[in-house]
């Protein structure tokens, strides 16, 4: 699991993972409209960013430096209708990370928190198509859990059967997690490795040289809504800063996603 260094020459370019959820325009934290998501990307492009797949980025076949991959978690229907028809305007890949429990109902599972958006769920149709149109489909678990809850058996099950289900719905066995709510410690950690060649997290900053392969960053773009940040994406000191005091800050609240 290698980054090349960037050498002088290359100004501001990044490698980051960008975290989605849902589509809508209700302003949660878990969503993002469509021409959200849309300028995002016009942005991302424009800069000279090329938007690749997950895994090619992880396993190292992309040799350049301004690269970003994009990812959706939970699976909601939101995505098949509204976001993968932007993406295809685009030409950009991405993945979808699935809370397999819930697929063809809404995203309440016993951990969500209250007052969060309830949405309809994807159902295992849609999945294949958006396979078939180029989506990686990648695990988070069974039902959303805090993982560091579990006993060993029950972490067991939300880690191997996700990906059994996946793998048999889809054809495609899963390589990547993302751990629910970014939660996380080294037990969890030591089984994850029985399943999955790379896992994700929720905290917020770019790609690096250090990165432990299950340990990997993402930017959530709930702080990246606003079109003013758009335009900037990439380019120049001030969107590396605005990244730098966004982690932060998150750090600084003690933000979940940033510890352990």
């Amino acid at each position: 699991f290698f980054f090349p260094s960037c050498p002088a020459s290359c100004g501001f370019s990044m490698r980051a993972i960008l975290t989605f959820h849902a589509i809508e325009t209700g302003g949660s934290l878990l969503g993002i409209s469509g021409e959200g998501l849309r300028s995002l990307l016009a942005s991302i492009q424009r800069s000279g960013h090329e938007i690749v797949p997950l895994r090619s980025l992880l396993d190292g076949r992309c040799d350049h430096l301004d690269v970003v991959a994009l990812t959706f978690d939970d699976g909601a229907r939101s995505v098949a209708e509204q976001a993968a028809p932007i993406l295809r305007e685009f030409g950009a890949p991405a993945s979808l990370f699935l809370t397999t429990g819930f697929m063809g109902g809404k995203n309440t599972w016993p951990s969500q928190p209250a007052g969060a958006p309830v949405f309809s769920m994807l159902d295992w149709d849609a999945i294949g198509s958006l396979q078939a149109s180029g989506w990686t489909i990648e695990a988070h678990t069974i039902s959303h859990p805090d993982l560091r809850a579990l006993d060993d058996a029950a972490l067991e099950e939300e880690l191997a059967l996700p990906a059994e289900a996946i793998a048999e719905k889809t054809g495609v066995y899963p390589r990547i997690l993302a751990y629910p709510y970014g939660y996380y410690n080294e037990r969890i950690i030591s089984k994850v490795k029985l399943y999955y060649e790379y896992a994700v997290t929720a905290k917020f900053r770019q790609l690096s040289l250090r990165d432990d392969p299950y340990l990997i960053p993402r930017i959530d773009t709930f702080y990246l809504r606003s079109s003013l940040i758009h335009r900037h994406f990439g380019n120049g000191g001030g969107f590396t800063t605005l990244l730098s005091a966004i982690s932060w800050l998150r750090k600084l609240r003690r933000h979940p996603g940033e510890g352990e």
